[in-house]
């Protein structure tokens, strides 16, 4: 599940000691430990960062038990803690430190690792996972849905003062991607644009940042539809802002192969595809559904054909011509995707 914002404000009313973030998604870990401290007072308390996948015990020690110059608890933030870079013998050193925290909270994250789309925690992650849950808050949080990143874009802009329809959120969704970081920034800079009041699909369009996947996608639709210029066009713009050939090819090649695997597996769930393949989440697969049926598996087998041969030759030829070669395969997918 996502991160419970209104859990961890009830935990820490509670003054609980410890607060332990698990997650596969280095960006929610990060949202998930400032949001804390910043509920924690960070302004006003003392925090004490320690980077790194293992501190020193020594330090951590040390840290836990200073107490604050603002005579209040001392914030001890470990950022992507792995627990299983630590020995055995530090390791209970380190449970032992949590659990007798007096002068000091304790804001730890952990990166883990994910198995078909869900999180997997090894051994010594599920330990502190257990230890931090005893203690105080220890929370697994899986990547939020489609339908949990749309209340928390409403959530984020109303936090802002300001407001967004579902027609506005699913746009800015569907141009960031389900990255939760991305778009809780872009949340708050069309807050401020539309001056607190309604963020609209207009200034979406106008504003937004767009992943590059997104814009890929777009010229993937465009040659589709036969609109071979527009989809040149928008290349020139992507090439314009620095994006590197072989990226654009890359995300080119993953959305037609996307689509080849839905028209492999027609009739079947896209959610089920994902869990098949391995996907993090249906996200990208469900916006590909409607431009994958209209194509079908072997115009699809084609296009990818060419975008194999497109990045065996960009990696092979001067930057100069990478352009002329991105342009090329784009005009012979487009008379490959309107063959009948």
């Amino acid at each position: 599940m996502a991160l419970n914002e209104k859990r961890l404000k009830e935990a820490v009313q509670k003054e609980l000691p410890v607060f332990g973030f698990f997650s596969p998604d280095a960006g929610q870990l990060e949202q998930a430990g400032e949001k804390t401290i910043a509920l924690l007072g960070g302004d006003e308390t003392e925090v004490t960062r320690l980077d790194g996948p293992a501190p020193q015990i020594e330090e951590i020690v040390l840290a836990a038990g200073t107490i604050s110059f603002f005579s209040t608890k001392r914030i001890i933030y470990l950022p992507l803690l792995r627990p299983s870079a630590y020995k055995e013998a530090d390791f209970k050193e380190l449970c032992d430190i949590f659990s007798g925290a007096e002068n000091s909270v304790l804001v730890l994250t952990c990166q883990i690792a994910e198995n078909w789309g869900k999180p997997s925690l090894n051994k010594a992650e599920q330990r502190l996972l257990e230890l931090c849950g005893k203690l105080g808050m220890g929370e697994l949080l899986a990547k939020p849905t489609e339908a949990e990143l749309k209340k928390m874009i409403a959530s984020w802009a109303a936090g802002q003062g300001a407001s967004i329809g579902a027609p506005a959120a699913a746009l800015l969704l569907e141009n960031c991607g389900p990255d939760a970081a991305l778009l809780q920034n872009e949340v708050d800079k069309l807050a401020a644009y539309a001056d607190y009041g309604e963020i609209t699909q207009d200034m979406i369009r106008e504003l937004g940042t767009r992943s590059l996947d997104a814009d890929v996608f777009d010229m993937a639709e465009l040659l589709n539809r036969g609109k071979t210029a527009q989809a040149l066009q928008k290349l020139e713009v992507l090439l314009r802002l620095q994006n590197e050939p072989i990226a654009i090819s890359a995300a080119l090649a993953t959305g037609y192969l996307d689509m080849y695997r839905l028209c492999a597996a027609r009739g079947k769930d896209s959610k089920l595809i994902a869990k098949d393949f391995g996907y993090r989440s249906a996200f990208r697969l469900t916006k590909r559904q409607t431009l994958a049926s209209r194509m079908g598996r072997t115009r699809l087998r084609e296009c990818l054909k060419i975008l194999l041969q497109l990045d065996s030759q960009l990696k092979s030829v001067p930057d100069d011509r990478k352009p002329i070669l991105m342009q090329a395969a784009l005009c012979a997918l487009a008379a490959q995707q309107s063959a009948r």
